[in-house]
């Protein structure tokens, strides 16, 4: 199973990486041309676990079919007693890759950083997007609905070796009725399904330490309504097994960025 593993992360790595040395090569040339669109948004909310989050995301559109995509959590702990204290962070880091021709699948790469030791990991998944599928693409054009699968089949830890942990992870973003409501209101989130393949002869790592089983949930759902400018009032319900709490519903505001 680890030769198996090392050849899937050496093919990962190689797709990812061979055409970013053509992008390195293009940022020499013109730097003002690396970025050809993107957004960057903040959110802060408060919910009903006595729970402060604040959120930094950002993603852009870079040359050769390329995306960068990442956001920065930073959160007090589940039940705080004094909400000021941000002093928990969480964050992923993507390179997506889109095959060429149109073709809905592609390939991304991931880095996770979390408070605290032994957290940090690197993920490499097959994507695919139903949104740009044919014979489906008419439905999700109508519905203004974007749709993308990551099948994370390989996660290396940098604490060490760790059983053969997978995870499907399910992104969305459904503009709701644009015409009716003027394009101010979206919903977007994310399912991530975590899923143990192996099993734990210790300790269990310490992003699954407060889960029980081997197939654990975290989602967000965040409801966005533009009021004026880039500024939105925001709702944001999310489900995570990794807490004591698992459930929680907050209210904030977000502002958006788009260049």
């Amino acid at each position: 199973m680890s030769a198996w593993r090392r050849f899937i992360g050496g093919v990962a790595i190689l797709s990812i990486c061979v055409p970013l040395c053509t992008i390195a090569q293009e940022i020499e040339k013109d730097p003002m041309k690396i970025v050809k669109n993107g957004f960057m948004s903040f959110v802060a909310t408060y919910d009903n676990r006595d729970y402060t989050m604040l959120t930094w995301r950002a993603a852009a559109n870079l040359p050769h079919n390329f995306q960068y995509g990442g956001f920065i959590n930073l959160f007090t702990s589940v039940d705080a007693a004094q909400n000021s204290d941000l002093g928990i962070y969480y964050t992923e880091q993507n390179i997506h890759w889109a095959f060429p021709h149109n073709i809905p699948l592609g390939l991304n790469a991931q880095y996770v950083s979390v408070t605290g030791p032994s957290n940090d990991l690197i993920r490499f998944a097959l994507t695919w997007e139903p949104s740009k599928t044919p014979g489906i693409k008419p439905a999700f054009d109508w519905l203004n609905l974007w749709v993308r699968i990551n099948f994370y089949a390989l996660e290396i830890y940098f604490a060490g070796p760790q059983p053969w942990d997978i995870q499907m992870e399910y992104l969305y973003r459904w503009e709701i009725l644009p015409k009716a409501f003027r394009k101010r209101v979206v919903l977007s989130g994310f399912a991530d399904q975590n899923i143990s393949v192996g099993s734990y002869s210790g300790a269990r790592p310490p992003l699954r330490q407060n889960a029980s089983g081997d197939n654990i949930w975290v989602t967000e759902h965040l409801l966005s309504i533009r009021l004026v400018g880039g500024l939105c009032l925001a709702g944001r319900l999310r489900h995570e097994e990794f807490l004591p709490k698992e459930t929680g519903v907050g209210v904030g505001l977000q502002y958006v960025l788009k260049f």
